[in-house]
């Protein structure tokens, strides 16, 4: 948290959740699910940490759907 506030909006937020699909073919497949985040303002590593689930929750349903 402490390097977020140090940088004062200079940078680029991007959550990164990738998926290892083995069954569906006889190569494994990777699924990349990236999203920017607009609003850095994040005052506990919980709230980051929320955010991130968040964002995890929906790529895995998104995965699901895919796969099914």
């Amino acid at each position: 948290m402490k390097i977020l506030k140090q940088a004062k909006g200079k940078f680029q937020l991007v959550f990164s959740t990738m998926f290892i699909e083995h069954f569906q073919h006889k190569k494994p497949g990777a699924t990349v699910y990236l999203k920017a985040v607009a609003d850095v303002a994040f005052d506990t590593i919980e709230e980051l940490q929320t955010a991130y689930q968040q964002h995890y929750d929906a790529a895995r349903l998104q995965q699901i759907e895919k796969t099914v």
